[in-house]
């Protein structure tokens, strides 16, 4: 029996590419909880998407937002929690939208791929595990 809910969640992996010390290409792999939302709701979003540019991080100068904030405020509207993140020492971060800016900033590629993730997600794709 389908259910219909409001806000559906599913772990994802999101997979985006790296550098080791040493110069070799890696993958990096974090897992992420998308909400998949209603198809209303991802046209809206789709449309914004399209809008996001660094234009925008520079039109926010009066809040000082950089470009990786501003990529944030748009990923927690389908992020909801993340696995697999941690800091240089190996402690876990926990998921919030500063921490979404910091790994957008740090891990170049990272926003890309989550919003090919999502977007697989939401079409259902081989790794859809969607809770529902």
């Amino acid at each position: 029996m389908f259910k219909l809910v409001e806000e559906r969640l599913t772990w994802q992996p999101v997979i985006f590419h790296g550098w080791t010390d040493d110069g070799k290409r890696i993958d990096n792999q974090i897992e992420v909880q998308f909400a998949l939302l209603s198809t209303d709701a991802n046209l809206k979003l789709m449309q914004e998407a399209g809008e996001l540019t660094v234009a925008e991080a520079a039109d926010d100068e009066a809040e000082q937002r950089s470009l990786s904030q501003v990529m944030a405020a748009f990923g927690v509207k389908i992020v909801r929690d993340w696995r697999l993140v941690a800091e240089a020492n190996g402690d876990p971060v926990k998921f919030s939208e500063e921490g979404l800016a910091r790994l957008f900033n740090l891990a170049p590629g990272s926003f890309e791929a989550t919003l090919r993730a999502y977007r697989d997600a939401c079409a259902g794709g081989k790794d859809a595990r969607e809770k529902n």
